[in-house]
């Protein structure tokens, strides 16, 4: 999280706690806990260190749906492994953030490639950047060089 977005974060973090208080009546929070959407602010100041399992079976469904959890696809099925196993590198984190938002370009009509290409764009991503070094050694790819290691 950048400094700027932690700041905003903290400030309505803050601001939230003002109005549980009852020291704010009216203003954004109220209208957003009429809509039932706001929780804990302080809770986007933790920061995530493993995968959720709701999210890492929705990442599982989608890519069962794509054939894209096989035997032919020995690096989805081994970075799956490591979240499971609670395993949060950089890279583990990418493939985390990238599955889902390419799933959800796939089902807004967008081709699967096109999809998988713009999800890494979006997310300011390479194809080296998806599965941690230790896949990449794990499944020996012949044309694939280890970056960073």
């Amino acid at each position: 999280m950048s400094k700027q977005t932690r700041q905003v974060a903290q400030d309505s973090a803050a601001s939230y706690d003002s109005f549980r208080q009852g020291k704010v009546k009216q203003g954004i929070f109220r209208g957003l806990l009429v809509l039932g959407s706001v929780t804990d602010l302080r809770a986007l100041l933790r920061p995530v260190r493993r995968a959720d399992p709701q999210a890492l079976a929705r990442i599982v469904k989608y890519l069962k749906s794509i054939d894209a959890l096989d035997s032919d696809s020995p690096y989805n099925l081994a970075q799956i492994q490591r979240l499971r196993e609670g395993k949060w590198s950089r890279y583990d984190r990418t493939f985390y953030a990238h599955e889902p938002l390419e799933a959800r370009l796939v089902r807004q009509g967008v081709g699967l490639d096109e999809a998988h290409l713009a999800a890494l764009k979006q997310l300011n991503h390479t194809g080296f950047d998806l599965y941690d070094p230790a896949v990449v050694r794990q499944c020996d790819p012949p044309s694939w060089s280890v970056r960073g290691t």
